[in-house]
């Protein structure tokens, strides 16, 4: 609990909104049972994280469990044969057999698992979190059990939804809980359902994984890898979500700003950080400040409409402002001058009236910018701010 607090105290000074808690809150991961012994009760904890530190409290919640929680005529069959339940074998990548999973695996569409999973998550929710992440509800074969009301061999897509019924019954309570649901079958680099699947319809969730851009997201961006992220905002208005580790940044905080450009839910860690021995001051600093003007500008990322000008420069308006905020990006590691023309009418603005962090001539469209830019840095300029 006092672990707790401390980063509650790191979050609060970043300027974060909500305590997000990855594993470790529950009595066991998976059981989706909050550890009252360790942590006190659950609605105390969240009103003492919001009286003391102004913060939410928000919660992921997986498929898998690893401790033998649950009946096993709830779990996964694997044959037509009925016979004792056994957990999945571990193999290397030779695929030789190395052991065995430390987890056991409910069948999703088991319906008295799915009750009771719901029971346990509305149990937190009534107790006021206000964000869930459902993670790692990876499809991991079919199930053959005929009790459980599925079909014979149970499939994808009766996985697929019986992970949406949970995510649309806690809305269809809870409409005011921000909810991020992974893949249900590929949770984490690639996706099984369409990117739009659900969106639109009532009580479904709010936002997407962004793809697992949370361990090396400098070195995903500039290999090119994190581009992936443009292209999204190039097709999609859907929010991505995802952790920044602010170890894994420069002290430019190149992957804060191009994660800032181009998903709509940021999260924030790592003052020490996973694979570090000590914390990083001035990395933390330069977050801070990072964090001080994205806060000033958040309703034109969470909010604003996308225009890509290339995949180095992005444009984020509030048309009926007639303002933007224009992210431009270096990934080499030497200084380059930047200049590109804007065309008003083509980033949903009417006029000119201002131009902040950059040199800029007027055309009879729009603008042309001119910037400089350090290596491996990004560069802000507002317009009609």
């Amino acid at each position: 609990r006092e672990n707790l607090f401390q980063e509650a105290e790191k979050a609060k000074d970043i300027g974060c909104e909500l305590l997000y808690l990855d594993p470790g809150w529950e009595v066991c991961e998976g059981t989706t049972l909050w550890d009252k012994e360790r942590l006190g009760e659950v609605e105390d904890f969240i009103k003492t994280i919001k009286k003391r530190y102004g913060l939410e409290v928000g919660f992921r919640t997986v498929g898998r469990v690893y401790r033998d929680e649950f009946p096993h005529q709830w779990y996964i069959q694997r044959s037509e044969r009925e016979g004792k339940y056994t957990r999945p074998l571990k193999k290397d990548k030779a695929g030789h057999i190395i052991g065995v999973a430390p987890f056991w695996e409910p069948c999703t569409q088991c319906r008295e698992w799915k009750e009771e999973k719901l029971r346990r998550i509305l149990a937190l929710c009534k107790a006021g979190m206000k964000f869930i992440m459902f993670d790692e509800f990876d499809w991991r074969g079919p199930c053959y059990n005929r009790k459980h009301g599925h079909p014979i061999p149970s499939t994808p897509e009766g996985h697929v939804r019986a992970i949406y019924w949970l995510i649309e019954e806690v809305h269809k309570r809870y409409p005011e809980i921000l909810i991020e649901a992974h893949d249900p079958v590929w949770p984490w680099h690639t996706r099984y359902l369409p990117t739009y699947y659900r969106h639109g319809l009532p009580h479904a969730y709010e936002e997407n994984w962004a793809f697992e851009f949370m361990w090396n997201p400098l070195e995903d961006l500039i290999s090119g890898q994190a581009f992936i992220l443009y292209y999204y905002n190039l097709a999609y208005a859907i929010p991505l979500y995802d952790h920044i580790p602010i170890e894994k940044d420069n002290d430019n905080c190149l992957a804060f700003w191009w994660i800032a450009s181009t998903v709509r839910h940021l999260g924030i860690g790592g003052k020490k950080g996973l694979g570090s021995k000590e914390e990083n001051e001035k990395r933390y600093q330069a977050y801070r400040e990072a964090m001080r003007q994205y806060k000033e500008l958040k309703e034109f990322y969470t909010r604003g409409e996308f225009y890509g000008i290339d995949e180095y420069t992005h444009v984020h308006t509030l048309p009926q402002r007639n303002q933007a905020v224009i992210n431009v990006f270096n990934l080499t590691g030497q200084p380059i001058e930047k200049q590109r023309e804007i065309i008003l009418r083509e980033i949903g603005l009417t006029n000119l009236t201002s131009l902040k962090g950059a040199s800029y001539q007027r055309t009879n469209k729009g603008f042309i910018f001119n910037l400089e830019i350090p290596p491996l840095s990004p560069r802000l300029i507002t317009v009609n701010i």
